[in-house]
């Protein structure tokens, strides 16, 4: 009676006298025999036990609700055991609110989903373990218009379970097998997609995915996630540290992520990551994070995404760190990116197969970075760039971002090489074409530093920028290069503000055969021109070091 074709109606369940809970294990094994879907009206539906959808109801189509905030499930039960964030492999499968696992082509629509349990333990970042959904080993499963709100750690969750993916990655890390050959690889937890859902409020992360291929998230608004006295977590969508996601079907597109107490985008571990067209919004640290830890990276592509920070929205002291305390500004609790991508995060991590990355930061927009002068803060870095890996040579191109509107920062462009043992430097690496501005920069414009070991065959191209400083520079130059192999800054305007006087580049160069190109730069400011023309360069410099064709113009002249 219940069994309607194509639908399982649980409220017609329940007016045969059933719980919530009964009348939904009821209508998963009446959808199962009938192929149909499970059908959730208006209301309220207290779960006393997990939702659980897996092998044994082959057939099942999905859950379809009445809609977000008209379907409302909710729950309540404590975890018995808390995560552990240095593995982050806590099989926290059994006390989800609902989990789908070992089924294909799965839809879970329209409604709402909150846990009401214990949200926040005072200094205890990782402690929560309850997800709202699991997505766990699904093939093409489709979590849309959902709202997912509450969850001590995530509030959708896809990920794996079976083994396979981390098989491949141990194949693939120790040189077995190719990443054609991983990337064309057939596993089940492939093609997942989240649409236009709604998390928010959840302690770790909205949206959140890990051993995945093809993962895609799009359309969705994540805000708020996170807890506002504890800067470890909060973010909008993440691909999890120490899990291989892969495929060039990866896609985070036209997300709305607002507000969260961490970051707006963030990837720990993706070998394949592409971002386009999201809005992300003043969120507390940084706009868009990228590293890796486990796993090589291939690509990393982020274009024509909207950054926007709110300079008053920020963590003034962890609450693990107690007050009258020093504060660590090193530490990203304090600091502000609105792009960062790092390579290799971790430098004990080793593997036998060697990918040389691409890196494409094009298109973007950025606003609204300020750093606030009358608390502590660390650096405040437009864009920020760390290779850290041995032997990779990534290819680098950061291109058409247009980045203004911003009030105090520390640096457009930091890059960083440092590690004695990176073999190629930022590797070949090109700035061109962008437009910075701010009105108050309280460390170098451009920061590029290399190890004196990377003299192998790469290029920094720096070429074409727009750069301007409007009301005060409190430091000594506009560029300062450590370079060790060619480095090439030409085309650029620097525009310079009044108190600017002094070199306008500082070269530090342990490389002697290292060429250096310092060409038709044109430099606007209102100091007196033989102070700027005088000191092009105020460091040692490479033999190979060509300067020709800068100028030197005063404000008047633009």
């Amino acid at each position: 009676m219940s069994c309607d074709i194509g639908y399982v109606k649980v409220d017609l369940l329940k007016s045969l006298g059933l719980s919530d809970s009964q009348a939904i294990k009821t209508a998963i094994e009446c959808a199962a025999a009938t192929k149909a879907f499970i059908e959730f009206g208006e209301g309220t539906y207290t779960l006393s036990e997990q939702i659980r959808i897996d092998a044994r109801h082959a057939g099942i189509r999905g859950i379809k609700g009445a809609g977000k905030g008209k379907t409302n499930i909710v729950f309540s039960w404590e975890q018995p055991e808390s995560w552990d964030s240095e593995s982050n492999r806590t099989d926290a499968r059994t006390w989800c609110g609902l989990i789908v696992e070992d089924l294909p082509d799965i839809l879970l629509e329209d409604f709402t989903i909150e846990y009401k349990g214990t949200f926040y333990w005072k200094g205890k970042t990782y402690h929560g373990s309850v997800m709202n959904i699991m997505m766990v080993d699904t093939t093409n499963g489709l979590v849309q218009r959902v709202e997912s709100k509450g969850a001590n750690r995530i509030g959708i969750f896809f990920t794996s379970h079976n083994g396979e993916v981390i098989a491949l990655g141990e194949q693939f890390k120790q040189g077995k097998i190719t990443l054609d050959q991983l990337r064309e690889s057939t596993i089940k937890a492939s093609g997942n997609r989240a649409i236009e859902c709604v998390a928010h409020h959840n302690r770790v992360a909205g949206i959140a995915y890990a051993w995945q291929k093809d993962f895609q998230a799009l359309d969705n608004y994540c805000h708020h996630n996170g807890h506002e006295a504890n800067g470890g977590t909060g973010y909008g969508i993440t691909a999890l540290s120490g899990s291989l996601n892969f495929g060039l079907g990866s896609l985070i597109k036209g997300n709305k992520l607002e507000r969260n107490y961490r970051k707006g985008l963030d990837s720990h571990d993706a070998l394949d990551f592409i971002a386009e067209e999201n809005n992300i919004l003043d969120n507390r640290l940084h706009g868009f994070a990228y590293e890796n830890r486990q796993y090589p990276v291939a690509l990393v592509k982020f274009v024509r995404n909207a950054i926007h920070f709110d300079g008053n929205f920020v963590l003034e002291r962890d609450e693990n760190v107690p007050e009258g305390a020093q504060l660590d500004l090193n530490q990203d609790y304090y600091r502000e990116n609105g792009i960062r991508v790092e390579i290799k995060q971790q430098a004990w991590q080793q593997w036998v197969t060697q990918v040389h990355p691409e890196i494409i930061i094009e298109d973007n927009t950025l606003e609204g970075m300020h750093k606030i002068d009358t608390i502590p803060r660390g650096a405040y870095y437009c864009i920020e760039y760390r290779n850290n890996d041995q032997e990779a040579k990534p290819n680098v191109k950061i291109r058409r971002n247009r980045m203004t509107g911003n009030g105090r920062m520390s640096t457009f462009l930091a890059a960083f090489a440092k590690a004695p043992v990176v073999k190629y430097g930022l590797g070949d690496f090109t700035v061109t074409d962008n437009v910075f501005e701010c009105e108050y920069c309280d460390n170098v414009p451009f920061y590029v530093e290399e190890n004196t070991n990377s003299a192998n065959d790469h290029s920094v191209i720096i070429d074409d920028n727009v750069t301007r400083v409007t009301s005060k520079n409190t430091v000594t130059k506009a560029t300062s290069f450590k370079a060790a192999d060619k480095l090439f800054f030409r085309r650029n305007q620097l525009h310079l503000p009044a108190d600017f006087g002094r070199p306008t580049s500082r070269f530090y160069v342990g490389n002697p055969a290292a060429q250096i190109t310092f060409t038709d730069n044109d430099i606007y400011t209102q100091a007196l021109i033989n102070q700027v023309r005088g000191g092009w360069l105020d460091n040692n410099v490479s033999a190979n070091t060509i300067i020709q064709r800068n100028r030197v113009l005063t404000i008047n002249n633009l």
